[in-house]
Protein backbone atom coordinates (compact mmCIF):
# COMPACT_ATOMS: atom_id res chain seq x y z
CA UNK A 1 0.00 0.00 0.00
CA UNK A 2 1.17 3.49 -0.88
CA UNK A 3 -0.12 7.03 -0.80
CA UNK A 4 0.69 10.19 -2.73
CA UNK A 5 2.24 13.11 -0.88
CA UNK A 6 2.31 16.71 -2.17
CA UNK A 7 5.53 18.37 -0.98
CA UNK A 8 6.04 22.13 -1.20
CA UNK A 9 8.56 23.04 1.53
CA UNK A 10 11.86 21.47 2.52
CA UNK A 11 10.55 18.04 1.46
CA UNK A 12 10.49 19.21 -2.17
CA UNK A 13 14.03 17.92 -2.35
CA UNK A 14 14.32 14.11 -2.57
CA UNK A 15 17.52 14.13 -0.48
CA UNK A 16 15.56 15.64 2.41
CA UNK A 17 12.43 13.53 2.01
CA UNK A 18 14.32 10.28 1.48
CA UNK A 19 16.49 10.65 4.57
CA UNK A 20 16.45 7.66 6.93
CA UNK A 21 14.23 9.39 9.50
CA UNK A 22 11.60 10.34 6.90
CA UNK A 23 10.63 8.34 3.83
CA UNK A 24 13.64 6.48 2.39
CA UNK A 25 11.43 4.55 -0.05
CA UNK A 26 9.70 7.62 -1.53
CA UNK A 27 9.51 7.74 -5.33
CA UNK A 28 9.05 10.99 -7.24
CA UNK A 29 5.94 10.83 -9.45
CA UNK A 30 6.32 14.32 -10.90
CA UNK A 31 5.54 17.96 -10.27
CA UNK A 32 2.33 19.90 -10.49
CA UNK A 33 0.98 23.44 -10.24
CA UNK A 34 -1.98 24.40 -8.06
CA UNK A 35 -3.50 27.76 -8.96
CA UNK A 36 -5.18 30.06 -6.47
CA UNK A 37 -2.64 29.17 -3.77
CA UNK A 38 0.81 30.37 -2.88
CA UNK A 39 3.80 29.33 -0.84
CA UNK A 40 4.33 31.19 2.44
CA UNK A 41 6.73 30.89 5.37
CA UNK A 42 4.25 31.38 8.19
CA UNK A 43 3.83 28.15 10.18
CA UNK A 44 5.13 28.35 13.76
CA UNK A 45 7.79 25.74 14.47
CA UNK A 46 8.98 24.32 17.77
CA UNK A 47 12.49 25.52 16.82
CA UNK A 48 11.29 29.17 17.04
CA UNK A 49 11.23 29.87 13.33
CA UNK A 50 8.71 29.87 10.50
CA UNK A 51 8.20 26.90 8.19
CA UNK A 52 6.30 26.66 4.92
CA UNK A 53 2.55 26.74 4.53
CA UNK A 54 0.06 27.12 1.71
CA UNK A 55 -2.06 30.24 1.57
CA UNK A 56 -5.31 29.93 -0.33
CA UNK A 57 -5.67 33.21 -2.23
CA UNK A 58 -8.31 32.39 -4.83
CA UNK A 59 -6.26 34.50 -7.26
CA UNK A 60 -5.72 32.50 -10.45
CA UNK A 61 -2.36 34.21 -11.02
CA UNK A 62 -0.99 32.72 -7.77
CA UNK A 63 0.66 29.33 -8.22
CA UNK A 64 1.89 26.75 -5.76
CA UNK A 65 4.50 24.42 -7.19
CA UNK A 66 4.62 20.96 -5.67
CA UNK A 67 6.48 17.69 -6.06
CA UNK A 68 4.40 14.54 -5.72
CA UNK A 69 5.95 11.47 -4.17
CA UNK A 70 4.59 7.95 -3.84
CA UNK A 71 5.32 6.69 -0.33
CA UNK A 72 4.70 3.32 1.34
CA UNK A 73 2.00 3.47 4.03
CA UNK A 74 4.56 1.99 6.42
CA UNK A 75 6.51 5.30 6.26
CA UNK A 76 3.54 7.59 6.87
CA UNK A 77 4.07 7.76 10.64
CA UNK A 78 7.68 8.90 10.16
CA UNK A 79 6.48 11.59 7.74
CA UNK A 80 3.76 12.67 10.19
CA UNK A 81 6.38 13.00 12.90
CA UNK A 82 8.84 14.92 10.70
CA UNK A 83 6.07 17.25 9.53
CA UNK A 84 4.70 17.98 12.98
CA UNK A 85 1.30 16.43 12.31
CA UNK A 86 -0.90 17.29 15.27
CA UNK A 87 1.53 20.00 16.42
CA UNK A 88 0.67 22.84 14.09
CA UNK A 89 0.05 20.92 10.87
CA UNK A 90 -2.99 18.92 9.82
CA UNK A 91 -3.43 16.70 6.77
CA UNK A 92 -5.74 17.47 3.91
CA UNK A 93 -6.24 16.12 0.41
CA UNK A 94 -5.49 18.03 -2.74
CA UNK A 95 -6.53 17.35 -6.34
CA UNK A 96 -3.79 17.71 -8.93
CA UNK A 97 -2.69 16.58 -12.35
CA UNK A 98 0.61 14.93 -13.30
CA UNK A 99 1.34 13.97 -16.90
CA UNK A 100 -2.36 14.36 -17.74
CA UNK A 101 -3.49 12.06 -14.92
CA UNK A 102 -5.85 13.42 -12.24
CA UNK A 103 -4.67 12.38 -8.78
CA UNK A 104 -5.41 12.98 -5.11
CA UNK A 105 -2.51 13.55 -2.73
CA UNK A 106 -2.06 14.20 0.96
CA UNK A 107 -0.77 17.62 1.90
CA UNK A 108 0.18 19.12 5.26
CA UNK A 109 -1.28 22.55 6.02
CA UNK A 110 -0.74 24.84 8.99
CA UNK A 111 -3.45 25.01 11.64
CA UNK A 112 -4.96 28.49 11.97
CA UNK A 113 -3.56 28.89 15.48
CA UNK A 114 -0.05 27.99 14.24
CA UNK A 115 0.25 30.87 11.76
CA UNK A 116 2.84 33.45 12.80
CA UNK A 117 4.65 36.47 11.45
CA UNK A 118 8.23 35.21 11.75
CA UNK A 119 11.16 34.36 9.51
CA UNK A 120 12.55 30.94 8.60
CA UNK A 121 16.09 30.00 9.46
CA UNK A 122 18.54 30.59 6.63
CA UNK A 123 19.21 26.85 6.32
CA UNK A 124 15.48 26.07 6.01
CA UNK A 125 14.93 28.66 3.29
CA UNK A 126 17.98 27.24 1.48
CA UNK A 127 16.48 23.73 1.60
CA UNK A 128 13.23 24.98 0.05
CA UNK A 129 15.20 26.92 -2.55
CA UNK A 130 17.30 23.88 -3.49
CA UNK A 131 14.14 21.78 -3.79
CA UNK A 132 12.66 24.29 -6.21
CA UNK A 133 15.89 24.31 -8.20
CA UNK A 134 16.06 20.50 -8.21
CA UNK A 135 12.69 20.40 -9.98
CA UNK A 136 13.61 23.24 -12.34
CA UNK A 137 10.77 25.45 -11.16
CA UNK A 138 10.66 28.81 -13.02
CA UNK A 139 13.12 31.53 -12.03
CA UNK A 140 10.24 33.76 -10.88
CA UNK A 141 9.22 31.10 -8.33
CA UNK A 142 12.82 30.59 -7.22
CA UNK A 143 13.27 34.38 -6.89
CA UNK A 144 10.18 34.58 -4.65
CA UNK A 145 11.69 31.99 -2.29
CA UNK A 146 15.09 33.70 -2.37
CA UNK A 147 13.50 37.04 -1.47
CA UNK A 148 12.00 35.71 1.79
CA UNK A 149 13.81 37.27 4.74
CA UNK A 150 15.53 34.64 6.88
CA UNK A 151 17.39 34.59 10.18
CA UNK A 152 20.45 32.83 11.56
CA UNK A 153 19.91 29.75 13.70
CA UNK A 154 21.84 30.31 16.93
CA UNK A 155 21.67 26.60 17.80
CA UNK A 156 25.07 25.94 16.24
CA UNK A 157 24.94 22.14 16.36
CA UNK A 158 21.52 22.03 14.64
CA UNK A 159 22.62 24.58 12.05
CA UNK A 160 25.78 22.60 11.33
CA UNK A 161 23.75 19.39 10.79
CA UNK A 162 21.35 21.20 8.45
CA UNK A 163 24.14 22.82 6.41
CA UNK A 164 25.74 19.38 5.96
CA UNK A 165 22.41 18.10 4.66
CA UNK A 166 22.31 21.10 2.31
CA UNK A 167 25.71 20.08 0.91
CA UNK A 168 24.18 16.70 -0.05
CA UNK A 169 21.24 18.50 -1.67
CA UNK A 170 23.60 20.73 -3.66
CA UNK A 171 25.55 17.68 -4.86
CA UNK A 172 22.29 16.07 -6.02
CA UNK A 173 21.29 19.28 -7.83
CA UNK A 174 24.58 19.27 -9.72
CA UNK A 175 23.82 15.82 -11.16
CA UNK A 176 20.14 16.20 -12.13
CA UNK A 177 19.05 17.06 -15.67
CA UNK A 178 15.76 18.71 -16.65
CA UNK A 179 13.14 16.37 -18.07
CA UNK A 180 11.88 17.30 -21.55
Amino acid sequence: MTFLYAAYGSNLHPVRLKSEDRCPSAKLRGTSIITGRRLTFRKRSIDRSAKCDVEITGNSSDELRIAVFEIPKSEEQALDSAEGFGSGYHKDKIQLTIHGEDLTAKIYLADEDAIVNDAPYDWYRQMVLLGAKYHFFPNTYIDQIQSVESKIDHDESRALRKWKEIEQMETANNSVQPTP
